[in-house]
């Protein structure tokens, strides 16, 4: 469930594999690479007429450009920019694992994404970078976005664990706690921290509801438990403003609810 630490070793191993795949592209030559770059042209038959004959000719721009790869990119590429490939894999994987590495030590997505932001910066399209560097650039994931769902699922752990403390407090005690920290040690090892910027849960207990628990989601503010969602994101638990905790529909909002539906 340490999501962030086990990320970081997911990143180390992608990094080992992106080198071994560049030396066996190397090594077995370009098809395995153009079946992820191209999509195979239709097989050109042999003209029997004058209409057949034009019909392959409107086939030669879908031919031409695998053809160049073939006979041009990739022999320069074995030849000149291999060892620049993979030095740029292993660059590129970098920032995600030093950012994995700092989340699961001390959580803070907050501070850990600028880091993510200035590595794509500087890996622009721009020059000769996406000539020589190819095949790992096509190797490469969205490495912020791969952090961020990790710190979703911490986000997510971390309110789902003191959820159920919140509700096993009541239990013994027929309310919920006026702070978090009441919960500690008794049914948490210390107060639970949000993973986006490293303070700790957001809680209040509630008057409608019967408390409010929540982070403070991918802006990175603290918008006092608003769980619409972020601008251009569908509704759900994990795209609003604030991450907040589900609960329970209250009588008014139910009947307003029903009211919207008829």
């Amino acid at each position: 469930m340490e999501f962030a630490t086990w990320l970081a070793r997911a990143g180390e191993v992608e990094r080992i594999m992106g080198g071994e795949e560049i030396e066996r592209i190397a090594e077995i030559g370009p098809d395995r690479l153009m079946n992820w770059m191209f999509t195979p042209p239709p097989p050109t038959p042999t003209p029997k007429s004058v209409d057949q004959f034009f019909d392959a000719l409107s086939q030669f721009d879908k031919q031409i450009g695998p053809a160049l790869f073939r006979g041009v990119y990739f022999p320069v590429w074995r030849v000149a920019w291999k060892d620049q490939d993979k030095l740029n894999l292993y660059k590129s994987c970098q920032p995600l694992i030093e950012a994995s590495r700092l989340q699961a030590t001390a959580p803070n997505w907050k501070a850990r994404e600028p880091m993510l932001l200035d590595s794509e910066t500087k890996d622009d399209d721009s020059g000769t970078r996406s000539i020589r560097f190819l095949i790992s650039r096509l190797l490469q994931s969205s490495h912020r976005k791969t952090v961020r769902r990790a710190v979703e699922a911490e986000a997510t752990r971390a309110m789902v664990e003191t959820a159920i403390a919140l509700h096993r407090w009541k239990l013994r005690h027929a309310s919920f706690p006026e702070a978090l920290d009441e919960l500690v040690p008794a049914l948490l090892a210390k107060v639970p921290i949000d993973p986006v910027d490293g303070k700790p849960l957001r809680y209040r207990v509630g008057t409608n509801a019967p408390f409010t628990l929540y982070s403070v989601g991918h802006n990175c503010i603290d918008d006092g438990g608003d769980a619409r969602p972020e601008s251009g994101s569908n509704p759900g638990f994990i795209n609003g403003l604030d991450v907040v905790w589900p609960s329970p529909a209250i009588r008014e909002e139910i009947e307003s609810f029903e009211w919207k539906e008829r």
